[in-house]
């Protein structure tokens, strides 16, 4: 569920309807298919792409480990309900977590300097845009990758490290 909302800049209404069926994986990484976003107004459906990354974080292949241990099927949703058995969880693909159990994962596993209280479930797709955003991705990038038509909306999300900051007055030439 992190890794996903994080690197896919994904709203928790966006999340938890995924089923399998809206994964694809190609040589490049994953595509995510979302048959309904805030600002999809045509109902379209828009697709996040997701670079695999070879790193101890890559989302796609976590997300590839995750399916084969959950023995999920293509009409399951990804992020589902566990089960406890005799041999520790069983995914129970049926069913979707909900909302208030999504905010609870994503605040239990918070490090302990960091006010829960502080962090909610945009705090994902926040955190995923203000990384690609220090790390010098184009606005159009994040933008299209967010779904986001105006840049003021995308700009809110937005926390930009002190590194960046600092470079607007050295740019200056003072």
């Amino acid at each position: 569920m992190f890794l996903l909302g994080f690197s896919g800049f994904m709203r928790i209404k966006e999340l938890l309807p995924l089923q399998l069926k809206h994964l694809s994986f190609t040589q490049e990484g994953m595509k995510i298919f979302l048959e309904m976003s805030k600002t999809d107004q045509l109902r379209e459906g828009e697709t996040i792409f997701i670079s695999e990354t070879k790193s101890i974080a890559c989302p796609v292949a976590w997300t590839k480990k995750y399916i084969a241990l959950a023995n999920i099927t293509k009409e399951d949703f990804v992020i589902c309900r566990l089960a406890k058995c005799k041999i520790g969880h069983k995914a129970l693909g049926k069913y979707s977590i909900s909302y208030s159990s999504a905010l609870e994962n994503i605040r239990i596993h918070l490090p302990e300097n960091i006010d829960p209280k502080t962090i909610g479930t945009h705090s994902l797709r926040a955190g995923g845009a203000s990384s690609a955003a220090n790390a010098g991705v184009s606005d159009r990038m994040i933008s299209k990758h967010g779904r986001w038509s105006l840049g003021n909306s995308r700009d809110r999300y937005i926390k930009d490290s002190h590194t960046k900051r600092f470079s607007v007055s050295r740019k200056l030439g003072l």
